[in-house]
């Protein structure tokens, strides 16, 4: 099992916050039974938001990377 130890990075409350959530949201999409209560949770502010952290870490990670 991989823990965010293994990644040696040094994450914020902040950023393990949404980490979470995406990662709670990732789970709960790949259920067919829950795609009613997944409609309401992600409103469109809500999925606009949560693409521009996306956004904001992909390209974090891509110069991490480049290290």
């Amino acid at each position: 099992m991989f823990k965010m130890s293994d990644a040696r990075m040094d994450l914020s409350d902040e950023d393990l916050e949404f980490l979470n959530e995406l990662l709670r949201f990732n789970i709960e999409a790949r259920y067919p039974k829950d795609r009613v209560a997944i409609r309401k949770w992600c409103t469109g502010k809500y999925t606009e938001k949560m693409i521009a952290e996306v956004r904001t870490w992909q390209r974090w990670l891509a110069a991490e990377i480049r290290k």
